[in-house]
C-alpha cells in the first residue's frame, strides 16, 4: 500500500540475486472502499492476492506485466499508471477473512482464514479446511519436505503449532506467554516467542519466524 501523495495498491518485482526492482502493477485506491490485503502468492503468470477487508481472493492475470520491458523510476511516473501497470483482474475467490497464503502444490494454495487454514484449488477455486478451532492464527508456512504446516499464533499464545498435513497437531514451539524478562539476568527468556506473525522455511528446513509486537 502506497501512501503519502501517490494512494495506490502496487506489487513491486525484486530479483533475488542482483536486488534490481521495478513496479510491477499498480491500482489507484476506490474512493470509500478500504483493503487490507494480507498474503501473496505468484505461480506462472497469475497473482493471488488475499484482501482480509473484502473477504477475498483476488486472482490477477501479470503475464503483460512481466513481459513489459522495465521502465525505470522518475518523479513523473509516480502518479501515473502505464498500461502495463494495470491491475487485470480475471477473478475473485470468496475466503473468509484471507491472511497470510502459500504455495502447497501445483494446483493448491494454503491460507489462513479467520480462524482456520484452508485448501484452495487454483484450478477449480474449491476450498478444503484443513486445521480448524485456532486461537488468533497470523503467521503461516508449509514445507514440503517434511509435509508439515506452520502456524504463529498471535496474542495472547505467542507460539507456533506444527501440523502435519492433514490437519493434525504435533508439537508446539514456545511458551504461551509474550516475551518475559528474567528476574535474575533481566534477558528476554529464549524460549518465549512475540507474536510469531512471519514465518518461512528455508532451503535447509530451518524455521525462521519474524515477531510483530507494539
Amino acid at each position: 500500500e502506497q501512501g503519502g501523495w501517490a494512494k495506490k495498491i502496487i506489487m513491486i518485482e525484486m530479483d533475488a540475486k542482483t536486488k534490481r526492482s521495478r513496479r510491477l502493477l499498480a491500482k489507484d485506491f476506490e474512493k470509500g472502499k478500504k483493503v487490507n490485503y494480507m498474503g501473496l502468492v505468484v505461480k506462472n503468470s497469475k497473482a493471488y492476492i488475499a484482501d482480509n477487508y473484502n473477504d477475498t481472493i483476488l486472482v490477477v492475470d501479470i503475464a503483460a506485466n512481466l513481459a513489459a520491458k522495465p521502465q525505470g523510476f522518475g518523479w513523473n511516473r509516480v502518479y501515473k499508471i502505464a498500461d502495463h501497470e494495470k491491475m487485470n483482474i480475471i477473478n475473485e475467490i470468496p475466503v473468509e477473512k484471507p491472511g497470510r497464503t502459500r504455495p502447497f502444490d501445483d494446483d493448491h494454495l494454503i491460507v489462513v482464514s479467520g480462524k482456520n487454514v484452508v485448501l484452495i484449488n487454483i484450478n477449480d477455486f474449491a476450498i478444503k479446511p484443513v486445521i480448524t478451532g485456532l486461537t488468533n492464527p497470523g503467521g503461516l508456512a508449509w514445507d514440503p519436505v517434511k509435509r508439515e504446516i506452520y502456524v504463529g499464533e498471535m496474542e495472547p499464545l505467542h507460539v507456533v503449532k506444527v501440523f502435519d498435513e492433514h490437519g493434525k497437531l504435533r508439537r508446539t514451539i514456545g511458551k504461551e506467554a509474550p516475551h518475559q524478562l528474567s528476574t535474575e539476568t533481566r534477558l528476554f527468556d529464549k524460549d518465549n516467542l512475540e507474536s510469531p506473525i512471519g514465518l518461512e522455511v528455508d532451503a535447509n528446513g530451518h524455521l525462521w519466524a519474524c515477531e510483530g509486537n507494539e
